[in-house]
């Protein structure tokens, strides 16, 4: 997991060092911000694969922070951990791309399993982007330069894909 890259954020410096410890003994990269300002310039300066951000903060809470999170970087994981959890406020996190919405006391064993899971979705998707990068082949003929477009079209797609051609072509 150590390819995963998880931001803590908590206006609690307690809290957040114990987080981020948890995080950092399964294996996670870990880093931490205490503001959600202060979360979206280390969000910039290397984005997170994971954010995990207290709900009330002073300043940017940690909805508004999932709002400017979801903005910069679409289908960035974040999950919401609060003591005030209402069903309302959980709804409105959900609908705005939060992944899971957490109630503090929470259980150390739950969460690492649920940022186990996360972070082999995060390898996963990963491992998905760069298996469909097709920026590896070489084609000057404008016949393979057709095959190479096409290619770049259906690789994001989940379909089988025959190529056929006359022995020693390079299929």
């Amino acid at each position: 997991m150590s390819d995963v890259r998880v931001l803590v954020v908590d206006d609690e410096p307690d809290l957040r060092l114990g987080l981020r410890m948890l995080l950092r003994g399964a294996g996670f990269d870990t880093v931490e911000a205490a503001s959600g300002a202060e979360a979206l310039q280390a969000f910039d300066r290397a984005p997170a694969d994971i954010v995990l951000t207290d709900l009330q903060m002073p300043g940017m809470s940690g909805a508004d922070l999932l709002v400017e999170i979801q903005r910069r970087a679409p289908g960035t994981t974040v999950v919401i951990l609060t003591g005030f959890g209402t069903i309302q406020t959980a709804v409105w996190c959900m609908q705005r791309g939060a992944s899971h919405f957490l109630t503090k006391p929470f259980d150390n064993d739950e969460l690492l399993r649920l940022f186990s899971r996360l972070g082999r979705q995060v390898l996963a998707s990963r491992e998905q982007r760069q298996s469909s990068d097709v920026s590896g082949f070489v084609a000057e003929d404008p016949r393979s330069l057709r095959v190479v477009v096409m290619i770049r079209r259906v690789a994001p797609k989940p379909v089988a894909v025959l190529i056929v051609g006359e022995t020693g072509v390079g299929k």
